[in-house]
């Protein structure tokens, strides 16, 4: 029996691709391709403080998507023409009003973690060798966000509890992720 043939990333991203987006695509399917491209397989999230300041020390540009309620936006804070770091951007703070027009399934699942994982207590993001991290990446790594090596290709490596628990999963040769529990 022949298995199921697999679409590729090119494929589910043109079908749901929205006009205008054609760049980040591209994009998307070259950071997917991360064994044969070289590109950063990763994407990093960061929230914003409640009390926190609006502005931002780093420059950005907003990302609008069509599902978002109107006048919330992702603070990107990867250039657009940079090829070769992860993707950085800064969520949207959202008042009560906005929350409801959010996805509770969407943001349920995201926060779902196997038992014992309960506290991400620190992240390091290694990358290869030629790569020079941006400046947000060096103030990120400064402000302690994660941390910072040097390694001969894309690894991130997070770490719940402290590790308490001293044990480890490496994801490897399926993702380059490693995770100490």
């Amino acid at each position: 029996m022949t298995p199921p043939r697999r679409r590729s990333c090119a494929c589910i991203v043109a079908a749901l691709l929205a006009p205008g987006l054609e760049v980040g695509a591209r994009k998307f399917v070259r950071k997917a391709a991360w064994r044969t491209s070289g590109w950063c397989p990763f994407g990093i999230a960061l929230h914003r403080t409640p009390t926190g300041p609006d502005s931002l020390p780093f420059a950005s540009w907003p990302l609008y998507l069509e599902w978002m309620p109107p006048g919330v936006y992702y603070a990107m804070l990867t250039a657009r023409t940079d090829t070769l770091s992860p993707s950085v951007w800064v969520k949207p703070r959202v008042d009560s009003t906005q929350t409801a027009a959010l996805d509770d399934s969407i943001r349920a699942t995201a926060f779902r973690q196997p038992p014992g994982l309960r506290r991400l207590t620190r992240v390091r993001l290694i990358h290869p060798r030629g790569y020079r991290p941006t400046e947000a990446m060096r103030d990120l790594a400064a402000e302690h966000v994660f941390e910072l090596g040097r390694g001969d290709d894309w690894l991130v490596e997070f770490t719940f509890n402290q590790g308490v628990a001293r044990r480890t999963r490496v994801l490897r040769p399926d993702l380059p992720i490693v995770v100490h529990y």
